[in-house]
């Protein structure tokens, strides 16, 4: 976001925007700890505030993405696809709703969530999480990757190892 500030701010030429295929994920990496409850999963993508991450993160320059793809990605069928993720969309943030998930799940294990400085983002993302988590009863941690320990994050199960949740960024 200090980048797109400083261009956008230069005489010496425009910034635009467009649509894009690339997105900003959380990718869960253990069904056995304590995103295992389908319920917890609900609760924090209702809890989690996507657009306060978009102005931490991207200096408001981003779209919130509620789905893995977004909308740049679909080269065909584009009508279908805007159907199935404004319908994603519509889930709406509920604190309320979130917390009553979690009290139906009942007592779950800490979530660890790996975060590194190799993206910018990273940190933001994870913190939000953690804040989002605590508003609704859940504990989460985060665990701090070097960055050149990170990318064995995505193909080393080893690595992973008592990790619940990592981020990436999709092209």
């Amino acid at each position: 976001s200090a980048g797109l500030t400083t261009l956008a701010q230069s005489p010496a030429g425009n910034v635009f925007f467009g649509e894009t295929s690339g997105g900003f994920i959380g990718m869960v990496t253990n069904l056995d700890g304590g995103l295992k409850d389908t319920r917890v999963r609900q609760a924090l993508a209702m809890a989690v505030d996507r657009e306060g991450i978009d102005k931490a993160a991207a200096g408001g320059a981003a779209a919130p993405l509620y789905t893995v793809a977004s909308s740049g990605s679909w080269g065909y069928a584009k009508d279908q696809f805007a159907a199935a993720a404004t319908e994603i969309e519509d889930m709406p943030r509920s604190l309320e709703a979130a917390k009553q998930l979690v009290a139906d799940a009942g007592p779950q294990p800490t979530i660890t969530i790996a975060a590194t400085s190799a993206q910018p983002e990273i940190p933001i993302v994870a913190a939000e999480i953690q804040r989002a988590g605590k508003e609704i009863g859940l504990d989460i941690e985060i665990k701090t990757i070097p960055e050149d320990s990170y990318n064995a994050l995505y193909a080393d199960a080893a690595a992973r190892e008592g990790i619940d949740m990592i981020f990436s960024v999709w092209q």
